[in-house]
C-alpha cells in the first residue's frame, strides 16, 4: 500500500511539509500583530516572493511543467537541453516523437547487431529553441540531479482543449502531401496542415508552429512556421497556456530582479536575464508601468499557477542562437561586474556579451556575502566554463584553481598535441596518467615505448611527470588515450587524425595493431585504422606476415585509397612511385611535353613534377575528329624537337601503381579552372550545367564522367528527338554538356539530361560552345606543331582583310586563286572572271595545316578592329553566313564594316552526328563574344547566335516532302525522278575516309562509297588515301545505284516513299558503271566468288583482324593470320594499315544466310589444303595453360598444340610466361596425331626444320633428362620429355626417403630432372626415376647385402596391419621389413595402431635377413636392444607365419604397383559435382553400360581413361619385382587361403538363396519388372531401373516408352516420385537424344514439378556431362527467373568456382547481393565461403569468412561454421588460432561451454596432449573468472 495510500498520494518531502506548515502558522498570526509588524512582514513577504519568482531551481520544478529550452548537444541516443537559470535537461531519442519512437522500438526487436538509428542531426540543430515538458526529476548519487524532458506533442499538448489563432503549439510532421505537410498536434480529434515553403522537413520532425485558423468543423487547423501576431483571445484558461505562447504584455510592477507583467487577465514575471539588457541595468528607468511589448512564455507551471516570460530575441522569434565564437570554453578574459545578486551570484560583461558567475564559482574559498568581496564595475580575470544558451549567458569562474588549469574539459585536448602528465597507476593494460585533477588518460601497453618493455614500472614510476602525445579523444565517452612512443612523438610527417583529412599519397607513421594472413591493420591518431594488404607490405614477396611484422611496431606508410563515408583506408609500406607527389594533385592544370604514342593515346612528361602522365586518345581534343587526327599525327611523328602541350589537367592519380591520367579537353579544363574540379557528389548542384565525358554506353543508359564523379543519362534524356540507339548518337570519350536534373545522395547517383532544350542558362551554353570552338582551333595549332609546318605566311592573310588575288582556275563552285604564293578558294557564282584576272577578295578563313585560304569577293569592306568589335558587339547584330564548314560557320557583319566572325555549326552534344545550324547566305543575328589567338599567326573573333539551340532548317515546300530544293542537277525535281542506273550531277560536300558526301539538293544528300570509285587496284594512285584527289565543292557526275535510310542506314527498296530528308542516295563513280550500268555489275554477297581477287578498303582495324569493305553492302573480315606472314606486321596491324586504305583481297568463304564473308590478303588463301608436317606456319595463341602449354589457332577450324616442352631448346622454369593470349607466333609442324597438329617454337627447329625432324628425340636407358610434370595419380606421376614422349615415375622412384604425403613433392607443370630406367619402344613407354641417388654420383643407397642381423637401424613406419608393422629402413634403397605384432613390445599388444602411426620415425633391431627372398624381420622390443641376443626363427612358429603373411602383403603391393592400369588411370579426368543439399561426394567409374544410378536425379561423376599417343594393348614389364611376383603366383595356395575362399563362396550362395526365398532378388528381365511394378506402381526407383535395363539391351525407344508410362501411372500426388522420373528422362534424352528432345522434356518437367528443383537438376546434368557452355547459359537464365533464391545464386557461384573462374564467381556474388534481400546476405556469403574451402581457394574462403566475422562478431553459428571449415582443411595452427580468437569474444556461459567443448574435441582428435591440457587450463581460468 506504499504506492497507493488511502486518501491519495503524498509527493511532498517532510522538509517541504514543514515549510508549508510554518507559512500557514505565520498567516494565521498576522492579524494579531501590530501595524508596524504587519508592514515589516509585508516587505519580507514581497522580498521572498520576488526571489522565488526569479530563481528557478531544481526544487521548484514540477513534473508536467512546460518549458522552453535550447538544444545544447546532440548525441546518438539523446540531446542535452539548456533550460532557464542555467539548468540542464535531457531528451531521450524515445521521447521526441511517436514516429521516431516506433522506429527505435522496431530496431530494438531486430536481431541486427548494428542497427541504424535515426540520426538526430537530421531533425535538430545546436542552438535551436524547442518546447519541452518535464517528465521526470531524479536525484542521483554524489548529489547530481537529472531533469528528463519530452518533446512529444502527445504529452505537451495533452491539456489543450481549444485552439485559437496566434497560439504557438508543438507539432510533429506526420506525412508529406503535394502541397504541404500533415501535422500531428497531439490534441484529440485535431490534425494540422502546414503549407509547403522553401524549407523541407523530415517525417517525424518536431516543429514549433503558429495557429493561423481552424476550419468550420474545428478538426483541421492551418499552421505556419513563420512568426505571427500575439494571442488576443480573452477566454483562455491557464491550462491552455503552454511554453512558447506569444503575448503582448504590460508592465505592472518593477521588481528587484525583473518585471511583473499582465496579459489577458494573467500575471507573469520576466527575469532580468530574459529582458535582453546590454548596458543599462536600472529597470525602473527602462520600463515604466503600463509599457507594453511582445513576450513569449518561458515556462508555465499550471500546478503552482506561475508563468515566466522572456523578451530575448531568440526566444521570441524561436530562432537559433549561436555560441559567441570569441568566448569558447576555456578562454580567460577580464570580466566586469555589472550587478550583484545576493546569495546567488554576479552578472558580468565581456565586451557586448553578458555572463554570469555563480556564488560557488567566485572564489576558491567559501563566500558568505558577495557584497563584501566584490563591487559593481570592478574587473577580474575569469574563465569561460560553459554557456547557458537559453539565458543567452556565458558562464564564468573566477576561481584561481580554474584559471590555472591548462584543460577545463576533454574537448580542450587536441589530438596530436604534446601534453605533460603525471603517472598515477600502472595496470596490465597500460599506464593511467593524470592530466588535471578531473581528467585522466590511458597510455596503452603497446604505446609505452617503441621497444617492448619487460618491466614498465622502471620507466613509468608513480608520480613521475612525463611527456606524451595525444593519440585519441572520445568526446562522448570522455576518454583520452596517449602514446609515449618516440617514433610518434618525434615524427615529422603530418599525423592522420580523421578519414576526411586523409589524402591519397600522404605519408605518415602508424602503429601495427593486428597482424593477419592477408596483411596488417595499422592504427593512427583518433582511432583511424587502415589495412595494409600483403601485396603492399614489401617490394619483395612475403610468405608469412607474422614472421616479418609484429603488433606494436611503428612503421612509415603511405595512403593508397580512402573512403571517408565508409571509413575505409588502405595504405602501403612501399615507397611512392610518383615523384614530387605534392605537385601531383587531381584537378591541377600544368604544361607538358609529348613523350610517346600508342594505340590508346599518348604519354607526356609533366613540366612541374617530371612525372609521366597518360592522355587517352579521346582526351586529346574536345572534337572527336580533331582528336583522331592529332593522335594519328603523334603516331606517325618523327620529329626530334619536343612538342609542347601548353594546357594539361590531371584527372586521376593512382599512387599505388604510380599512374597519372590527364586530359587536353579545353572545355573540361576551362570549366574546372572557373568552377573547380568535381571530385565528389558534393561538388555537383542541381539545375547547373557541367561538361563531361562519355564513359560507357548501355542499351538504355549513358554513363558520363564529370571530373571524378560518374552521372547517368537515360535514353529519354539524350536528345529532344526520338533516340532508339544511344551508341549511334554518342561515343565513349565524347565531350558533352549536361544539366544535373536530380542528385540522389543516398545512392551516390546523379541524373543528367543532354537535351538542348534543357541546357540552361543559354549564356553558359554559349560560353561552352566558344570554348569548344577554341579547343578545335587549338587542336589545329597542335597539329601544325606536330608536323612542323611553318605558319608565318598566315600573317600575310589576316582574317577579314582585303587582299589582291590572281585567278588560277575556274571551278564549278567558284575560283581557284593565289594570294601571292598562297593558294585560295573564292566562293562565288554567276561570275564573269577569267584565268589571270586580278580580284580583290576578303579573307574568310585560314587553314594553317592545309595552307589554304577561303575568300569571298570584297564588297565595300572597311572591317573594324577586333577590339572595337568586342566593345560594341554585346548586343544582337545582323550578320550573313558566308561559309559553312562541318564544325563551324564563318559569318560577315556588315554593320562592322564586314568584320568576320566564327560560331559553332552544331551543338556540342551532336558532334558525332552533327545537325547543321546554318546554310550559306543565311541571315542571322549574333553577339560578339571573345577574341582568340590560339593559332600561331591567326586571330579569330568568336560570335554566338542569341539561342544556342540547334536551328533545324525547314524542309517544307509547297510541293510536298519529296520535292527537291535548289537541286544541283536541274533535271531532277523530286525524288520520283530518280531511277536506278541514271546519271546525276552533284557537288562534293565533304570527304571522309570511306565515302564522299554529295549534295544533290538543299534537302537531299547522296553518298559515293569508296568501293564504288575504282574498278581495279591499279587505278588507285595513293593506296593509303584513295580519296585524296577529291575536293570540297567539286562537281561530279555519278550513277544512281540505290537508296538507304538516313537514320537506320538500312537499304531502301526502289519503291520507297520516304521524304527527301530521310533518304540518302547511293551513287557510283566506277568507270565500268559510268560506261554502262548493269545491275549484275554491283558486288553483293550473293555474287562474290570464292578465290576471286577484289579491291578492299580498310573499314576497321582490330588486334586480331582487319575489316574490309568490298562494296557498300559487303563487309568482310580478314583474320590477322591472313594479312601477312611477317610477325612484325601481325603483332602491329595498327602501324601498317589505316582506315580507308586500299588493298587486294581474296574471298575465302561466305555465309549468305548470316551475311558473313571471310577474306584473305594472301594469294595462297585456301583453307582446305591440309597443313603438312615440316611446314613452318604462323599462328595465334588462343589459350595459354602454364602447366600444359598453349592452344594455337592456325586457320579456319584448325588448331595446333604447342606442348610445354616445345617452347624453347632449353628446359626452363615457366616457359609459357613470355607469351600472352592473342600473341602471334611462328612455329614448325612436327606431327599430326588424331587430328591434333603438334607444333614447336624451338629456335633449332625453325632454323633447320628438316634436320630437327630427322634427329627427333633420342633417349636411352641411363640418360639424365629434363621434363615437366604432366600429371599425378595414385600410382605415381608422369613426366613429359617431349610432346610425344611421356615417362612414368613410380611412387618408389619419386624420392630416396619415404614420404607419407608424396603427392605434395611435385606439382603439375614443375620442371624436374630424372634418370631413364627402361624404355619399351613398341608401346612407347618410358620408366623414369627422380631419386637423387640415381642423379648424383656417390649418393646411392645400400642394398640387402649391407643389412646385417643383430644390428640396430633407424626406420620410418610405412604400413600398419593387424599382424604387424612394415618399416622402411633409412639409408637403404627403400628396403622395408616386417615387425611382427609379437615383436612390437615386451608386453602383449592388442591394437598396434594405437602405438604407432604411418610416418613415425622408429629404431629397429634386425632379427633376420633373407637376401634371396628379399625379406627382413625386425623387432621393436626394448629387451632386444639391451641383450643384443639373436632369435632363431625356426623355433618360432609365429615368425614363420609372419614371413608367409609378409610375402602375401608384398605380393598385393606388387600387384597394386604394376600393370598397364597405371597408364590408363594416370590422366583420368574426374569431375567432382556437389550433391543437392548434401556435402557428400560420389565417384562412379564411367563405362559403356548404362545403370539406374546414372539416370537418378543425383548427379554422378564421369571417369574417362587416358589413351596414349600410340595404342596400347597388353604392356609387359620385366623387372625383378615382377619375376618374384610370378614365382609367388606359381606356388600352391595355403590351407588358410583355401579355407577363406570356401567360406566366402558358401556365404555368397546362402545370400542368393535367401534373396530368392524373400522375393528380393534383383529383377533381370522385363517380365520381372512388370511383375514388381504391379505391386509398386508409384516406386520411381523400379521404373528407373526398368529404363536402365532397356538401355542395356540397346532399346532406347523402349526406355522412353517406360518413362512415359511411369509419368502416366504414378499418382499425381507423388510429386517426388514423378520428379525422379522426369530427371531420369532428361538424363536419358541428354545422353541419347537431341537438344530439342531434352528441351521438350525439360519444359514438361517445369510445368508438372517444382520448376526451381528441375532447373537445379538440369544444370547439374549439364555439368556432369561436361556440357559447360549449356550449364553456364542455364545458370544465367536461372538467376533471372529465380533472382530471390539464395540457392540459385549459390549454385551459379559454386559452378564458376568449380570451373576455376574466380573472377566470374566474384561478379555473380556481387550481383546476388544486389538482388537478394538483406536477410539472406549472411547465408549467401557463408555458403560461398564454404564452397571456396571445398572446391576453390581456401584463402578466398577465409577472406569471406573474416569479413563476415568483422560485421557479425558475436554470431556463434558463424564462428562454428568457420571452425568446421578450417578443421576439415587440416591446418592445425590456423585452427588453434581461430579457436583462441573465438574464446576472446564475450559469449554467454552456455556458448563458451560449446566452444570449449569443440576445442577440446579438436585437440583430442587432431591435436596433441599438450593441446588438450592447454584447453583444459584456459577453461579452468574462465570458470574462475565467473566465480
Amino acid at each position: 500500500m506504499k504506492d497507493f495510500p488511502r486518501g491519495g498520494g503524498q509527493e511532498l518531502t517532510p522538509l517541504e511539509v514543514r515549510d508549508i506548515t510554518d507559512k500557514a502558522k505565520k498567516e494565521d498570526e498576522e492579524p494579531q500583530l501590530k501595524k508596524r509588524k504587519k508592514e515589516k512582514q509585508v516587505e519580507v513577504t514581497k522580498r521572498v516572493k520576488t526571489e522565488e519568482s526569479f530563481s528557478l531551481s531544481f526544487k521548484r520544478l514540477n513534473i508536467g511543467m512546460s518549458i522552453i529550452g535550447v538544444i545544447k548537444e546532440i548525441g546518438e541516443l539523446d540531446m542535452t537541453i539548456s533550460l532557464p537559470n542555467q539548468l540542464v535537461g535531457y531528451v531521450s531519442i524515445a521521447e521526441i516523437s511517436s514516429i521516431i519512437t516506433a522506429r527505435v522500438e522496431e530496431l530494438a526487436d531486430d536481431d541486427d547487431d548494428d542497427p541504424e538509428l535515426p540520426n538526430l542531426n537530421d531533425f535538430f540543430s545546436v542552438g535551436q529553441p524547442v518546447i519541452c515538458q518535464i517528465i521526470a526529476l531524479k536525484s542521483e548519487k554524489e548529489g547530481k540531479k537529472r531533469i528528463d524532458l519530452t518533446l512529444n506533442p502527445d504529452q505537451i499538448n495533452a491539456k489543450i482543449t481549444e485552439l485559437v489563432p496566434g497560439m504557438t503549439i508543438s507539432g510533429m510532421v506526420e506525412s508529406e502531401q503535394d502541397r504541404g505537410y500533415v501535422i500531428a498536434t497531439g490534441i484529440k480529434g485535431v490534425s494540422g496542415f502546414l503549407k509547403k515553403a522553401s524549407q523541407d522537413f523530415h517525417i517525424g520532425q518536431i516543429l514549433a508552429l503558429n495557429v493561423l485558423k481552424l476550419d468550420n468543423s474545428k478538426k483541421t487547423v492551418f499552421l505556419t512556421n513563420e512568426k505571427q501576431g500575439e494571442i488576443k483571445s480573452k477566454n483562455l484558461d491557464i491550462s491552455q497556456i503552454t511554453a512558447g505562447a506569444l503575448f503582448k504584455v504590460k508592465v505592472s510592477e518593477v521588481l528587484e530582479h525583473g518585471l511583473k507583467v499582465s496579459f489577458l487577465g494573467f500575471t507573469g514575471t520576466i527575469d532580468t536575464f530574459h529582458l535582453g539588457l546590454k548596458d543599462q541595468f536600472d529597470l525602473g528607468s527602462l520600463y515604466k508601468k503600463g509599457k507594453s511589448f511582445d513576450c513569449r512564455v518561458l515556462y508555465c507551471d499550471t500546478d503552482a499557477k506561475t508563468i515566466s516570460l522572456s523578451k530575448l530575441p531568440h526566444i521570441v522569434d524561436l530562432s537559433n542562437i549561436e555560441i559567441p565564437s570569441n568566448l569558447d570554453i576555456g578562454i580567460i578574459e577580464q570580466v566586469k561586474i555589472c550587478r550583484i545578486d545576493s546569495n546567488i551570484g554576479v552578472l558580468v560583461k565581456v565586451g557586448e556579451t553578458l555572463g554570469y558567475v555563480h556564488i560557488s564559482k567566485l572564489s576558491d574559498e567559501r563566500i558568505e556575502k558577495i557584497e563584501k568581496k566584490f563591487k559593481v564595475d570592478s574587473t577580474y580575470p575569469g574563465r569561460v566554463i560553459g554557456h547557458s544558451l537559453c539565458d543567452n549567458l556565458v558562464l564564468f569562474s573566477l576561481e584561481q584553481k580554474v584559471l590555472n588549469e591548462t584543460f577545463i574539459r576533454v574537448d580542450d585536448i587536441k589530438v596530436g598535441s604534446d601534453i605533460k602528465g603525471t603517472v598515477k597507476k600502472i595496470e596490465s593494460f597500460g599506464v593511467i596518467v593524470s592530466i588535471t585533477d578531473s581528467i585522466n588518460a590511458l597510455c596503452p601497453t603497446i604505446h609505452l615505448s617503441d621497444a617492448k618493455l619487460s618491466q614498465p614500472e622502471k620507466l613509468f614510476k608513480i608520480g613521475a611527470k612525463l611527456k606524451f602525445k595525444v593519440l585519441s579523444v572520445d568526446l562522448e565517452q570522455k576518454k583520452v588515450v596517449l602514446t609515449h612512443k618516440k617514433s610518434l612523438m618525434n615524427m615529422t610527417e603530418k599525423p592522420i587524425t580523421s578519414y576526411n583529412e586523409c589524402k591519397i599519397g600522404d605519408s605518415t607513421v602508424g602503429v601495427i595493431t593486428s597482424v593477419k594472413d592477408y596483411g596488417c591493420i595499422v592504427s593512427f591518431f583518433n582511432d583511424v585504422k587502415a589495412l595494409a594488404p600483403i601485396a603492399e607490405l614489401s617490394h619483395t614477396r612475403i610468405e608469412s606476415v607474422s614472421d616479418n611484422f609484429t603488433v606494436g611496431q611503428s612503421i612509415k606508410c603511405q595512403v593508397l585509397t580512402v573512403n571517408p563515408k565508409e571509413k575505409k583506408l588502405r595504405v602501403t609500406f612501399k615507397t611512392s612511385k610518383i615523384q614530387n607527389p605534392h605537385l601531383v594533385k587531381v584537378g591541377k592544370v600544368c604544361s607538358g611535353k609529348f613523350l610517346s604514342a600508342n594505340k590508346d593515346g599518348i604519354i607526356v612528361t609533366l613540366d612541374d613534377s617530371a612525372n609521366h602522365a597518360t592522355i587517352p586518345l579521346s582526351h586529346l581534343n574536345d572534337s572527336p575528329e580533331v582528336a583522331n587526327k592529332i593522335h594519328q599525327m603523334f603516331l606517325n611523328s618523327k620529329s626530334k624537337k619536343p612538342i609542347a602541350l601548353p594546357k594539361i589537367m590531371i584527372t586521376n592519380v593512382d599512387s599505388k601503381r604510380g599512374q597519372i591520367s590527364a586530359t587536353c579537353k579545353h572545355l573540361i579544363i576551362t570549366h574546372a579552372e572557373t568552377n573547380g574540379f568535381v571530385s565528389s557528389f558534393s561538388d555537383l548542384s542541381e539545375n547547373k550545367i557541367f561538361p563531361g565525358v562519355v564513359k560507357n554506353i548501355t542499351e538504355v543508359l549513358c554513363f558520363i564522367l564529370i571530373g571524378q564523379v560518374t552521372v547517368v543519362a537515360s535514353i529519354h534524356n539524350i536528345a529532344d528527338g526520338f533516340v532508339s540507339d544511344i551508341s549511334s548518337y554518342l561515343k565513349p570519350g565524347q565531350t558533352v554538356l549536361t544539366n544535373i536534373i536530380k542528385i540522389d545522395a543516398s545512392q551516390h547517383r546523379a541524373y543528367v539530361t543532354l537535351k538542348a532544350s534543357q541546357l540552361t542558362p543559354v549564356a553558359q551554353v554559349a560560353l561552352s560552345e566558344n570554348q569548344y570552338l577554341t579547343s578545335l582551333f587549338g587542336g589545329r595549332n597542335l597539329m601544325k606543331n606536330i608536323t612542323g609546318i611553318a605558319s608565318s605566311w598566315a600573317e600575310k592573310v589576316e582574317i577579314g582583310s582585303v587582299v589582291k588575288t590572281t585567278v588560277e582556275q575556274i571551278l564549278p563552285y567558284g575560283l581557284a586563286v593565289k594570294v601571292g604564293k598562297i593558294p585560295g578558294i573564292v566562293s562565288v557564282q554567276n561570275h564573269k572572271y577569267a584565268v589571270g584576272d586580278q580580284v580583290d577578295c576578303q579573307v574568310l578563313d585560314v587553314d594553317i595545316n592545309s595552307k589554304i585560304v577561303d575568300l569571298i569577293v570584297a564588297d565595300n569592306v572597311q572591317a573594324k578592329k577586333h577590339k572595337e568589335c568586342l566593345t560594341k558587339g554585346s548586343k544582337n547584330i545582323d550578320a550573313v553566313v558566308e561559309l559553312v564548314k562541318e564544325d563551324y560557320a564563318v559569318v560577315k557583319i556588315p554593320s562592322f564594316g564586314g568584320a568576320i566572325g566564327f560560331c559553332l555549326n552544331h551543338s556540342i552534344n551532336n558532334s558525332i552526328k552533327p545537325v547543321p545550324r546554318f546554310k550559306a547566305q543565311q541571315k542571322i543575328s549574333v553577339q560578339v563574344k571573345t577574341l582568340i589567338n590560339i593559332e600561331e599567326g591567326v586571330s579569330r573573333m568568336l560570335v554566338q547566335p542569341p539561342k544556342s539551340d540547334p536551328v533545324v532548317l525547314s524542309t517544307k515546300t509547297t510541293g510536298g516532302k519529296r520535292e527537291l530544293q535548289n537541286p544541283v542537277d536541274p533535271e531532277y525535281k523530286t525524288l520520283d525522278d530518280f531511277v536506278i542506273g541514271k546519271t546525276i550531277t552533284g557537288k562534293v560536300q565533304s570527304v571522309k575516309s570511306l565515302q564522299l558526301n554529295i549534295r544533290l539538293a538543299d534537302n537531299l544528300r547522296g553518298r559515293v562509297h569508296i568501293s564504288e570509285i575504282y574498278d581495279s587496284i591499279d587505278d588507285v594512285k595513293d593506296k593509303r588515301r584513295p580519296l585524296v584527289q577529291f575536293k570540297h565543292g567539286e562537281e561530279i557526275s555519278a550513277v544512281i545505284i540505290g537508296y538507304h535510310d538516313a537514320k537506320t542506314h538500312k537499304f531502301l527498296p526502289i519503291t520507297h516513299r520516304n521524304s527527301s530528308t530521310q533518304t540518302v542516295v547511293e551513287l557510283s563513280l566506277r568507270p565500268s558503271i559510268l560506261k554502262q550500268f548493269e545491275e549484275d555489275g554491283l558486288i553483293t554477297i550473293q555474287n562474290i566468288e570464292t578465290g576471286t581477287p577484289y579491291i578492299g578498303f580498310v573499314n576497321k582495324i582490330e588486334a586480331t583482324a582487319i575489316w574490309l569493305q568490298v562494296s557498300p553492302g559487303v563487309l568482310g573480315r580478314v583474320d590477322a593470320l591472313m594479312v601477312s606472314k611477317d610477325l612484325e606486321v601481325l603483332n602491329n596491324l595498327q602501324d601498317h594499315f589505316q582506315e580507308g586504305q586500299a588493298v587486294t583481297c581474296f574471298v575465302v568463304s561466305k555465309n549468305v544466310e548470316k551475311g558473313q564473308v571471310d577474306l584473305s590478303m594472301l594469294e595462297d588463301c585456301s583453307v582446305e589444303d591440309e597443313i603438312e608436317v615440316g611446314e613452318v606456319v604462323c599462328g595465334r595463341i588462343q589459350k595459354l595453360n602454364a602447366n600444359n602449354g598453349a592452344t594455337v589457332f592456325l586457320r579456319s577450324n584448325t588448331f595446333g598444340k604447342l606442348h610445354i616442352t616445345e617452347f624453347s631448346d632449353e628446359f626452363i622454369e615457366a616457359p609459357t610466361s613470355k607469351y600472352s593470349e592473342g600473341d602471334h607466333i611462328k612455329a614448325l609442324v612436327v606431327s599430326k596425331t588424331n587430328g591434333v597438329v603438334n607444333l614447336t617454337t624451338k629456335e633449332s627447329a625453325l632454323a633447320d626444320p628438316e634436320k630437327y625432324l630427322e634427329d627427333g628425340i633420342a633417349i636411352k636407358v641411363g640418360d639424365i633428362v629434363s621434363g615437366y610434370v604432366r600429371s599425378i595419380s595414385d600410382k605415381g606421376c608422369f613426366v613429359s620429355l617431349s610432346h610425344a614422349v611421356h615417362a612414368r615415375v613410380k611412387i618408389s622412384e619419386l624420392s630416396d626417403e619415404f614420404v607419407k604425403e608424396w603427392k605434395d613433392l611435385y606439382k603439375v607443370g614443375q620442371l624436374v630432372q630424372g634418370k631413364i630406367l627402361s624404355i619399351n619402344s613398341s608401346n612407347n613407354q618410358v620408366e623414369l626415376s627422380l631419386k637423387k641417388s640415381n642423379l648424383v654420383p656417390g649418393s646411392a643407397r645400400v642394398g640387402f647385402e649391407a643389412i646385417k642381423p643383430k644390428t640396430v637401424m633407424n626406420g620410418i613406419v610405412k604400413k600398419i596391419e593387424s599382424f604387424g608393422i612394415f618399416i622402411i629402413l633409412e639409408g637403404t634403397n627403400n628396403i622395408s621389413g616386417l615387425c611382427h605384432s609379437s615383436e612390437v613390445s615386451d608386453n602383449p599388444v592388442k591394437d598396434v595402431s594405437k602405438l604407432y602411426a604411418v610416418g613415425d620415425p622408429v629404431q629397429v633391431y634386425i632379427l633376420k635377413v633373407d637376401p634371396e627372398k628379399k625379406k627382413v624381420s625386425l623387432s621393436l622390443k626394448a629387451s632386444r636392444f639391451e641383450d643384443q641376443m639373436t632369435v632363431d626363427p625356426s623355433d618360432d612358429e609365429e615368425s614363420q607365419a609372419s614371413a608367409q603373411e609378409e610375402s602375401e602383403v608384398d605380393k598385393e603391393e606388387l600387384e597394386e604397383d604394376d600393370g598397364d592400369e597405371d597408364y590408363e588411370d594416370v590422366e583420368s579426368n574426374v569431375k567432382d559435382i556437389d550433391q543437392v543439399d548434401s556435402d557428400d561426394e560420389m565417384e562412379i567409374e564411367k563405362d559403356n553400360s548404362t545403370t539406374a544410378a546414372s539416370l537418378m536425379p543425383k548427379p554422378s561423376l564421369s571417369l574417362e581413361g587416358f589413351s596414349w599417343d600410340a595404342p596400347v594393348t597388353a604392356p609387359v614389364y620385366s623387372d625383378s619385382d615382377e619375376e618374384s611376383e610370378d614365382e609367388e603366383e606359381a606356388k600352391p595356395k595355403s590351407r588358410k587361403d583355401k579355407k577363406r575362399e570356401k567360406e566366402e563362396a558358401e556365404r555368397r550362395i546362402a545370400q542368393e538363396e535367401e534373396a530368392l526365398l524373400d522375393g528380393d532378388k534383383e529383377p533381370e528381365l522385363p517380365e520381372d519388372f512388370e511383375r514388381l511394378l504391379l505391386g509398386s506402381p508409384n516406386n520411381s526407383y523400379l521404373w528407373i531401373k526398368y529404363m536402365a535395363l532397356q538401355l542395356e539391351l540397346a532399346e532406347t525407344e523402349k526406355a522412353r516408352q517406360v518413362a512415359e508410362r511411369a509419368l502416366k501411372t504414378i499418382n499425381f500426388r507423388e510429386e517426388q516420385e514423378r520428379f525422379n522420373i522426369f530427371i531420369a528422362f532428361i538424363n536419358l534424352e541428354n545422353k541419347f537424344g537431341t537438344p530439342e528432345s531434352v528441351k521438350a522434356i525439360f519444359d514438361r518437367a517445369c510445368q508438372m514439378s517444382d520448376p526451381k528443383k528441375v532447373h537445379i537438376q538440369m544444370a547439374q546434368i549439364y555439368e556432369t556431362n561436361e556440357q559447360i557452355g549449356a550449364a553456364e547459359e542455364l545458370h544465367k537464365k536461372m538467376i533471372k527467373k529465380f533472382n530471390q533464391s539464395c540457392k540459385i545464386w549459390l549454385g551459379f557461384v559454386a559452378f564458376y568456382i568449380r570451373q576455376n573462374k574466380p573472377e566470374e564467381a566474384k561478379s555473380i556474388l556481387k550481383r546476388s547481393l544486389q538482388s537478394l534481400p538483406k536477410r539472406k546476405h549472411l547465408k549467401m556469403l557463408s555458403k560461398v565461403g564454404h564452397v571456396e574451402f571445398k572446391h576453390g581457394q581456401p584463402e578466398r574462403g577465409r577472406t569471406i569468412m573474416e569479413g563476415l566475422l568483422t560485421s557479425y562478431p558475436k554470431k556463434a553459428d558463424l564462428w562454428s561454421i568457420y571452425l568446421d571449415m578450417e578443421i576439415k582443411e587440416g591446418d592445425l595452427d590456423i585452427c588453434r588460432r581461430l579457436f583462441e580468437r573465438a574464446l576472446l569474444v564475450k559469449w554467454s556461459t552456455k556458448k563458451m561451454k560449446f566452444f570449449f567443448k569443440k576445442y577440446l574435441e579438436f585437440e583430442k582428435k587432431k591435436g596433441t596432449p599438450e593441446g588438450v591440457n592447454h584447453v583444459k587450463e584456459i577453461a579452468v581460468r574462465y570458470v574462475e573468472t565467473l566465480k
